[in-house]
Parts: structure tokens; C-alpha cells; sequence
């Protein structure tokens, strides 16, 4: 090898060597800003304080067919346990081809082949007897399990419009039919958005501003809620922050209206469910916190968090999670909040509920009650 081309090596590696070395000083002040931004969110949570849930989930199907006297049971059941709200996930819902429907809808079957609306009196049937329950109920829209979380969501800008189009008509059909119902209390914005690295937001917020504007026509006043989850690849919780405020400043929200971000922590990987994991808590407390930076400067907005009461296993299996792993969560999100929701004290702590089995139910139910 020449001298020349010797000094040609070493100078593209010394290159090479500086490039590296300032990547690594720039990561290392993210993380030391980070570190200093959200310090004083590190020590440990007082689980003595933490607020109790009142708002939970229930899915249409786990509701199917029921009669007066199991609402009155249900409701007891959530009473008693602290909760006057529920949130119906969804009152659409599309899987294998087949668009099922809560509510009767006349424009559905308009759009889509195969309609099954064998149980679209679940929303009726929900909102009289929470009335009589003296409980409230968010109704959610729709939910499209076939493509939401392929390439169409993704990269079909058009597909994605025809889906925020079925919204707005159900947001229509459903104030039509249910918009003087006393236990009627807002709208629930059922696609799960997440935090993401590929800045889908802006058609997110163009959906959703479709959405918000069909509300204002019914001129009902009601606020609407959406709960995002924590997606993995966005790393620091700086970058949650500058994500959910493009989101927000992009979305054209109404005073009242709810942002409960999902607390993430069913997924988890903690090889000891009973022993909740520091580590963990302190990574979704920094989350919960940067997400409550961006709220606090959305003035329309509330911050509510969404507890999640399941924890992974074997694979795709999702059981009840162990009521002390509950209690830390709940620590962690009356730190930025008053007001939590639960993903679900229904189906995982109910005898009626539908996951894991009658006694794993019944040990969150004890542990979340005493």
C-alpha cells in the first residue's frame, strides 16, 4: 500500500472516529437531560396515596344477552368497588371479514358485505340500566382488528380516511338514537394509537379532528376520550413528549376532553408478578410524566391515566395481574392524576368476567377491594 493511500485509510478512519465519538457525546446528553429533567420522578412511589380507579372498561361481547337482573349484579359488583363509570371499547367492530355491529346501525351494512348485528342491542340495553345503576357510560366507536395494525394503517393515507368516514357516520346514527340518554356521558375514540417513531400523527389527528367536528354537529357538548399505549421503539421519554405535542398541537381538542394514556405495564417482562419491579415503575412513572408535560400544555385537555389490570404469560396468554404489581401501578398515576381507568376490572376481576380463570379473577377482586 502507498503513503498516500496509508494517509487515505487513517483519515477516513479518524472521520469514522469522530462521527462515532459525537453520536456517543449526543446520546449521552439526551440520556444525562433526561436523567435531569425527570429525576425527581425516580423515588419510590407512596402506595398508601394511591387513587382507587372509577372508570373501567368492559367490552359489548362480555354484555351480550344479559338481563336487568345481571346488570344489577355487574353494577353492584363495580359499585362496591369503587368505579360510576364504564367505558363500552367499541360498538363496531371488524375481524375475518365480518363487520359486527352494538348499536343498530343502518348505514353498516351499506359499506361492508357481511354484517353480523345480532347483538346491536348492547349499547340500548347498556345505557338504560346504567341509568337505573345511577352509572355513567363512555360509548366507544370503531375498531378494525383486520387492517389497523398492517401496511394500510401504515402507509394508506386513503384507507385510513374511508375508516375516519365510518366514525363520523356512527357518531351520526348514534346521537340520533341515544343522544338523550341520561347515562350518555362522552365519546370514546376507539383506534389504539401509540407512541411511534414514524410520525403518523398528522393522519391521526386528521381523523380524529373529523371525528371531534361530527360531535360538534350533534351539538350535544359531550367531551371525547382517547388512550394510546407506549410503544417500545420511541425510546426516551423525551421523544413521548415531543410526539404526543405535534399530536396534540395538530388536534383540534374542545375543553373537556380526555387524554388517559394506557400505563403500559401488562406487558412487561417481571419474572416476579408479586414483587413488582422498581425498574419498571420508574420507566412508566418517567412515561406517565413526560405524557402530563404535554397535557399540561394543551389547556383543552384532562389527563386521566388507564391502569392495566392483565399481565402477559406464556406467550399470548393474558391473565389477571398480581394486586400488589395493581397497587404500585395505581401509586405511579395519582402522581400525575386524580382520576385513573381500568383495562379491566371487569374481565379480570368479575365473576362474570371472560379472562383467566374464576380464581385468578377473584384474587385481583380481593386484592383490589380490602
Amino acid at each position: 500500500m502507498t503513503r498516500k493511500k496509508r494517509k487515505k485509510g487513517k483519515g477516513c478512519l479518524t472521520v469514522l472516529l469522530c462521527i462515532l465519538a459525537a453520536a456517543l457525546c449526543v446520546t449521552g446528553f439526551i440520556a444525562l437531560r433526561t436523567q435531569l429533567v425527570y429525576k425527581k420522578l425516580t423515588t419510590p412511589a407512596v402506595t398508601e396515596a394511591a387513587v382507587r380507579p372509577s372508570v373501567d372498561f368492559v367490552q359489548p361481547g362480555m354484555l351480550a344477552g344479559w338481563t336487568d337482573e345481571q346488570y344489577a349484579e355487574y353494577f353492584g359488583l363495580l359499585r362496591g368497588a369503587g368505579y360510576d363509570s364504564v367505558i363500552l371499547q367499541f360498538t363496531r367492530y371488524k375481524v375475518g371479514g365480518v363487520c359486527y355491529t352494538y348499536y343498530p346501525s343502518a348505514g353498516m351494512k351499506d359499506r361492508y358485505e357481511t354484517v353480523d348485528d345480532s347483538m346491536s342491542d348492547v349499547l340500548g340495553a347498556l345505557l338504560a340500566n346504567a341509568a337505573r345503576e345511577g352509572f355513567e357510560v363512555w360509548v366507544g366507536l370503531s375498531v378494525d382488528d383486520d387492517d389497523w395494525w398492517g401496511v394500510l394503517c401504515t402507509w394508506d393515507e386513503d384507507w385510513m380516511r374511508a375508516l375516519g368516514e365510518v366514525d363520523v357516520m356512527m357518531i351520526r346514527e348514534i346521537s340520533e338514537l341515544y343522544g338523550d340518554e341520561p347515562a350518555f356521558r362522552g365519546w370514546y375514540w376507539a383506534h389504539e394509537l401509540y407512541s411511534n417513531p414514524v410520525r403518523m400523527e398528522a393522519i391521526w389527528a386528521e381523523l380524529l379532528n373529523s371525528a371531534i367536528a361530527a360531535i360538534d354537529r350533534t351539538a350535544d357538548g359531550r367531551p371525547l376520550m382517547l388512550s394510546p399505549f407506549r410503544h417500545v421503539q420511541t425510546g426516551l421519554v423525551t421523544n413521548e413528549y415531543r410526539m404526543w405535542r405535534r399530536f396534540f398541537d395538530a388536534v383540534n381538542f374542545r375543553e373537556g376532553d380526555i387524554f388517559a394514556p394506557q400505563d403500559s405495564t401488562g406487558k412487561l417482562n417481571q419474572s416476579h408478578p408479586d414483587e413488582p419491579s422498581r425498574f419498571s415503575a420508574v420507566v412508566i412513572y418517567d412515561y406517565l410524566n413526560a405524557v402530563k408535560r404535554a397535557v399540561d400544555e394543551t389547556p383543552e385537555l384532562s389527563l386521566w391515566v388507564n391502569v392495566e389490570l392483565f399481565q402477559k404469560e406464556n406467550g399470548d396468554e393474558y391473565n389477571a395481574a398480581d394486586a400488589a404489581r395493581v397497587a404500585l401501578q395505581c401509586a405511579n398515576a395519582s402522581r400525575v392524576t386524580d382520576t385513573l381507568v381500568s383495562f379491566s376490572f371487569s374481565h379480570y376481576a368479575l365473576p362474570m368476567g371472560t379472562n383467566d380463570t374464576p380464581e385468578g379473577r377473584a384474587a385481583l377482586f380481593e386484592g383490589m377491594t380490602k
